[in-house]
Order: C-alpha cells, then structure tokens, then sequence
C-alpha cells in the first residue's frame, strides 16, 4: 500500500450528463472534464499495455474487499471511475499510469499473476470515510488500485508521483505475503532513517521492501546516492535486485537503474 489518497478513471462507464435539454433535470456538463475523444484513447492505450500481459482494467462501478495488503486487516473500496468524474483531472496522470505499467516487458505483469488493474475515484478503508490510500494492492486477488484523488488539486504534496505507486502497489504483487526472515535480519541493523529510503518505508518489512523497489524503479538517482552512504540500505537494495531480476531481467533492472547496478552485490 502506498499511503495516501488518489483519483482513478475506467473506459467503460457511464455517459456524460447531456447539455441543453429543457426542463427543470438537466445537468451542465464541468467544462473541464477529460473530453470524451481524448479519454477514450487515453484509457485505450491504458488498456492496450496492460493486455500484453493479459492483465484487465476493472470496469465494475466499485470493487469491495477485505483482503488488501494493510497491516490493519481492515475492509476496503474502490469507487472506479468514469469520464463524468475527471472535474480538474490532468489527462497526464492517464497517460503516467500506462507509462509506469509499459515499462515492464510484454508478459512480467501476467507473470507475477497482476490480472486486474482498477482506476479508482477514491479509495476507502472502512474506518476512514474522509481519506485513503494512493494505491493498494490485493495480492490474493491479483489486483492492483490506483486512486488519482491525490494528485489533483491542491492534493499531491507528499513527494511522490502516481508513476510511483504503480511500481510500490505491483512490487506487493510480486513480493506476496510472507514472513521474511532475511528481510527481518537486515533490520535488525536498522535505525530509522538509517536503512530506509524514507518515514513510510519503516511502517513494516511489507511496505520497507515495497517502497525499496519503488525508489529503484522510480527515483534510481536519489536511491543511489542514499546508498552509498548507508550500507544496510545497499544490503537491501541487492536483496530486491536479487529477487526481481529473475521476473524482469537482469538487463532491464540495469535500464532502469544502471548505477545501482554498479552498487549491489
């Protein structure tokens, strides 16, 4: 889970509010609304690079669940969205979700068995009606959330992008859910901010690793200039690199992130 809020938008859904019909129900439409050509080809291209992995944009109204990766155990749902709700939306952030989920190779997505991907307008844990996560991932289902709230609006503040939560949210795909004793070894050594690439990073092993991968996809030059600084975080870093390499390949990871290549073991 990445914490905080974020907004989430589908192709399919329902049509717009018509403008100009007489009588005392008719609705105008925002006018800064995504128009309706340039979302539909946004969501297509969206749609287009998640299917060379096999993977599907959910397009039912909400998705509820109990089974989210939080430490809390607690319920949550995902409001998905449709174009009549993107009021003040950057059709970027459309675009920066396909870009986060394009840069892995044809087939990885399916292969760390991601099978849905839901846009949400918001997303809310039983207990917080007011605010939510940016992103959560479902590992049982195979779903990964993205909520766009966050990044519209005066929201946004929190030092990460949406691209971001793409990559923390299908890194808790990847990494399951398990007790990790090798991750739990490394932390022993760990004196926050020592060992951690920031604050939500020490919550618990889950979101440390989680948001390790997120820097090295993400933020490859900040990570690296932290690590050569901190040798528990260097260690966990090659922990992650070690992991992932067999799914994504050596040679992508070394794209992605050439000088952290240089600096694991």
């Amino acid at each position: 889970m990445r914490a905080i809020a974020v907004l989430i938008l589908i192709g399919c859904g329902q049509p717009a509010h018509r403008v100009g019909i007489a009588g005392p129900e008719a609705t105008p439409e925002p006018v800064d609304l995504i128009a309706p050509d340039d979302y539909a080809s946004r969501i297509s291209g969206l749609r287009a690079t998640l299917a060379r992995s096999g993977v599907d944009i959910d397009t039912q109204p909400k998705i509820e669940t109990c089974g989210a990766n939080d430490s809390r155990e607690r319920c949550v749902r995902c409001d998905v969205a449709t174009r009549d709700q993107t009021s003040g939306v950057d059709p970027g952030l459309l675009d920066a979700v396909s870009i986060a989920f394009g840069r892995y190779p044809p087939g990885v997505l399916g292969k760390i068995n991601l099978k849905h991907v839901a846009l949400c307008r918001k997303i809310r844990f039983s207990d917080e009606p007011d605010d939510g996560p940016a992103g959560l991932a479902v590992v049982g289902e195979g779903r990964v959330m993205i909520s766009v709230e966050h990044f519209v609006g005066d929201h946004g503040l929190d030092g990460f992008t949406i691209e971001e939560v793409v990559h923390h949210e299908v890194f808790h795909i990847l990494d399951g859910d398990h007790d990790d004793k090798e991750w739990k070894a490394l932390n022993k050594g760990a004196a926050g901010p020592a060992g951690y690439v920031d604050a939500y990073a020490a919550t618990n092993d889950t979101e440390d690793r989680a948001s390790t991968y997120e820097y090295l996809v993400g933020q490859p030059a900040k990570l690296c200039t932290m690590m050569r600084k901190d040798p528990i975080l260097t260690k966990k870093v090659s922990v992650v690199w070690k992991r992932v390499a067999p799914i994504v390949g050596k040679a992508q990871l070394k794209r992605w992130a050439p000088c952290a290549a240089r600096l694991v073991k």
